[in-house]
């Protein structure tokens, strides 16, 4: 979460806006990134936090935008001025990690690829699959083993086993990138998001029945691009029907059910 000016007289109420929903769904430590209002952050945390546990990162140069300061003068010249050289940064470092199993490819964009799994947070990985077709892998958030990768002109293909073994769904016929969003009224199964051509039909898909059938939920005046192969896709996890579209040089798009 990133907010200009940690110690400004509304920063409270609009971090607790973003805090309160996370720590209510389970979220036990949150990291902020300060851009300004430093001395008062540390005083005035816990207040925005809850019972959960925080910290502040601010990097050691910050600036907001490119129309104040020291870059609006050069602007108005023609000029863009960036500060260059070494320097010190923060990083977090995450030491605690979910109890279900974390996966990971090992040379994406190789055919023969393998899928590596971790049973102990991370901390060793063993080859669960291999001669895996190059792709992106992806988990259905909250369901454990549930993955999917999307692998170009070779299709969508599924796995409910933690990718011990993948099943090709037969009607799709490219799949640049898949995302997922809250399940249709009734369904039990997140919504699928799909960039990618399903019997013959391109474009942005949705389905509610895991990929048996699909629905295209752009239309010809609303390519964005070539989004193929480089797009990025995802339902809202709150409001069904919702979907992100990164459109690779076209800004994000986001589009409901008309």
């Amino acid at each position: 979460m990133y907010l200009p000016d940690l110690g400004s007289h509304d920063a409270a109420p609009r971090l607790r806006e973003v805090s309160e929903p996370a720590v209510s769904r389970g979220a036990d430590r949150l990291v902020f990134q300060s851009g300004g209002g430093w001395p008062e952050a540390p005083r005035r945390g816990g207040g925005w936090c809850g019972r959960a546990a925080w910290t502040i990162l601010r990097p050691a140069w910050f600036s907001q935008n490119f129309s104040e300061d020291l870059f609006l003068e050069p602007l108005r010249l023609g000029e863009v001025r960036l500060p260059a050289g070494d320097g010190r940064e923060p990083f977090l470092v995450r030491r605690r990690y979910p109890a279900h199993p974390l996966f990971r490819r090992l040379d994406p964009q190789l055919s023969g690829g393998t899928l590596h799994a971790s049973t102990d947070g991370g901390a060793t990985f063993t080859a669960r699959a291999t001669n895996l077709p190059a792709g992106r892998l992806t988990a259905v958030p909250g369901t454990a083993g549930d993955l999917w990768i999307a692998d170009g002109a070779k299709g969508l293909l599924h796995s409910t086993d933690g990718g011990r073994t993948f099943t090709t769904l037969g009607a799709v016929q490219s799949a640049s990138a898949l995302g997922f969003g809250k399940a249709a009224p009734g369904a039990s199964y997140q919504a699928l998001y799909l960039i990618g051509t399903v019997k013959d039909v391109t474009g942005v898909l949705r389905s509610t029945d895991q990929g048996a059938t699909w629905l295209r939920v752009n239309d010809d005046a609303h390519k964005w691009g070539s989004i193929g192969g480089t797009g990025v896709v995802t339902g809202d996890p709150d409001t069904y029907g919702r979907v992100n579209v990164g459109t690779s040089g076209r800004g994000l798009e986001y589009g409901d059910p008309s």
